[in-house]
């Protein structure tokens, strides 16, 4: 990612400029996400996620009054594990819906999206969205570039099926994905999670682990050792990639 206040020196042309909004309360910028091409969905460029594209529930709502989105889920999870002041949140869950294709501005950026809820105010793109081609912001005139690589690779969902957030010097479980191998093995609510893949999680920093994450997520399959609540044991288990099926 590129940010510039002279985007005249880096060779770009000016046909391809994307109006985007600044907003007094976030530091980062709102981007046009369309989806299906049909409806813009402002969402917040959060450089803090390793997500691809994530809908909140207005923005949900308002899509499912145009007739998109309103297909069955393809998953939904029991819980959410949404990081902020607010911390997991077990009564609360989120869905993975078929997106179909999702476009910035009018530049196509993937086909056959698996799109998540949130539970936040704002829909946000993270930066999985740098995987897929070269972006440049001109905060000074609220505009931005998206170049996709010529070798753009094919849109992978990339979810083994829980989500976490650390409590107390320990990484609870949150999130639980239904048709997950997560649900399968008994994986719950409240469980503690003490290794994901090599990442000790008792013994790294939060930082740490939000960095080494990513990386670990990347294959198809993944070791997690988990101290179950209920009944009080622990647990290793192999956990594959769920595998979904947007647009069929």
């Amino acid at each position: 990612m590129i940010i510039t206040d002279s985007a005249s020196r880096l060779d770009l042309d000016m046909r391809d400029a994307i109006k985007i909004r600044i907003s007094a309360k976030q530091s980062s910028p709102f981007v046009p996400v369309w989806i299906q091409d049909k409806l813009p969905i402002w969402s917040l460029l959060d450089t803090g996620s390793d997500d691809f594209f994530t809908i909140s529930q207005s923005d949900l709502s308002a899509s499912q009054k145009q007739g998109l989105l309103t297909g069955l889920p393809l998953s939904r999870s029991a819980g959410s594990a949404a990081l902020g002041l607010i911390g997991g949140k077990d009564e609360s869950f989120e869905l993975l819906l078929d997106g179909g294709s999702l476009h910035i501005g009018p530049v196509r950026v993937a086909d056959q999206v698996a799109i998540e809820s949130n539970l936040d105010d704002d829909s946000r793109v993270g930066m999985k969205l740098l995987e897929r081609g070269k972006l440049t912001l001109d905060y000074k005139k609220k505009r931005l570039w998206f170049y996709p690589y010529t070798d753009m690779p094919d849109y992978d969902y990339n979810n083994f099926g829980i989500g976490f957030i650390p409590e107390a010097d320990h990484w609870i479980i949150r999130e639980v994905w239904s048709g997950s191998d997560a649900e399968r093995w008994g994986i719950a609510l409240g469980d503690t999670l003490i290794q994901y893949g090599q990442i000790d999680m008792l013994e790294e920093s939060v930082c740490n682990v939000l960095f080494q994450l990513p990386a670990e997520r990347d294959g198809d399959s993944l070791r997690v050792v988990v101290r179950h609540i209920n009944p009080g044991r622990k647990e290793q288990y192999i956990l594959t990639r769920m595998k979904l099926a947007p647009g069929q």
